[in-house]
């Protein structure tokens, strides 16, 4: 049962002092207490996460507790350029976000990008027979972290804990 965890939520999740942080605990208790794990990978989202080494050290942390499911860069980086061969509009910049979902299968994306969510919900973007993706934008959306709805969403997940 996997997340994506959107650079601009980052913060959001993992500390406490951050003014959205309450919107967004449900994640980060999911994670630590539940059977949620991060997805992530690609070149792209590995030079974000350098640039916040606070948060590279608490994924770091996850991954040795067995949270974290870290994706082949080079099959995330492929997808990635097969995808900004496809939609080249100036307000898509996550480009990486969709290959990273298509790459894992997992289909809950935790973020607070408005401006991506008609390019990361455009099912043309994804394999047929995909799915919704889902986006967790605050406590609002608490319900997807329900095992039985993610569960559904996260083919990654399921082929980890065979």
């Amino acid at each position: 049962m996997c997340v994506i965890i959107d650079m601009n939520t980052l913060s959001c999740v993992f500390n406490p002092e951050n003014k959205e942080h309450n919107e967004f605990k449900s994640v980060l208790d999911w994670i630590e207490k539940g059977k949620g794990r991060i997805v992530y990978g690609g070149s792209k989202y590995l030079t974000e996460l350098a640039k916040m080494t606070h948060y590279r050290r608490i994924l770091i942390d996850y991954g040795r507790k067995r949270k974290t499911i870290k994706l082949d860069d080079y099959k995330v980086d492929q997808k990635q350029q097969e995808i900004e061969g496809i939609i080249k509009h100036p307000d898509f910049n996550d480009s990486h976000i969709v290959a990273i979902i298509i790459v894992s299968g997992c289909r809950l994306l935790c973020s607070k990008d408005s401006s991506s969510y008609p390019f990361i919900r455009d099912k043309t973007l994804y394999p047929s027979k995909f799915g919704k993706v889902s986006i967790y934008k605050g406590t609002a959306d608490k319900d997807m972290l329900l095992s039985w709805s993610v569960n559904k969403l996260c083919k990654r997940c399921k082929e980890e804990n065979r």
